[in-house]
């Protein structure tokens, strides 16, 4: 029954988290630095980004199983099989809507706040389960592990480097990918102080 109740509320999480980042995209604010790179990497090598940001995570999480398998769980599973799938077809279902979306300058900033606000709601909905971090998160908690350096300035080193990629790939960088990268912590802090309770008593 706990296995059960843990993958529906990690499939909500994510499934959240997929339209906040699927309405910035359409929006043309820009996603997550790491759906961002793979969006632009994916467009050179002819593979959709649900196929290619799979591929990606395998290559993570061989990384992660070798030094860190603590931070391996059901959540990290789900969410490296099922994230780009859901934005490619949230993204779609979205397409439709782009003229109005980003036609004004206050479409866009409604785009925005609604897109940032459901992607930290689904981060810590996915979260409050302690099932598990997704491939990209678990990168630099295992760095730290190895080399005794605090976790923020390694999670800011990796995030400007995959900002960097993403934007020579030509991947969708915006202001949305700016506060993915550097201003969700917060709000996902603020929404795990609300869901977490909520969750609990489930």
């Amino acid at each position: 029954m706990k296995f059960f109740k843990n993958v529906v509320i990690i499939l909500i999480g994510l499934l959240t988290m997929s339209v906040g980042s699927s309405i910035l995209r359409t929006a043309k604010l820009g996603v997550d630095p790491f759906t961002a790179m793979n969006i632009g990497l994916s467009s050179h090598v002819g593979l959709s980004l649900s196929v290619f940001q799979i591929i990606v995570n395998c290559l993570i999480l061989v990384y992660v199983y070798l030094y860190n398998k603590k931070a391996i769980g059901l959540g990290t599973i789900l969410n490296m099989f099922l994230v780009g799938a859901f934005i490619d077809m949230f993204s779609a279902m979205f397409k439709p809507l782009t003229h109005s979306m980003t036609h004004s300058l206050i479409a866009q900033t409604l785009c925005l706040i609604i897109g940032i606000a459901l992607f930290t709601l689904g981060s810590a909905i996915y979260m409050a389960t302690n099932q598990g971090d997704s491939p990209y998160d678990a990168i630099a908690p295992t760095i730290c592990k190895q080399t005794g350096k605090s976790y923020t300035p390694v999670r800011t080193t990796q995030d400007i480097i995959v900002v960097i990629i993403g934007f020579l790939a030509g991947g969708p960088i915006g202001v949305g990918t700016i506060i993915c990268a550097f201003g969700c912590g917060p709000l996902i802090s603020f929404w795990t102080s609300i869901v977490k309770p909520i969750i609990k008593k489930l």
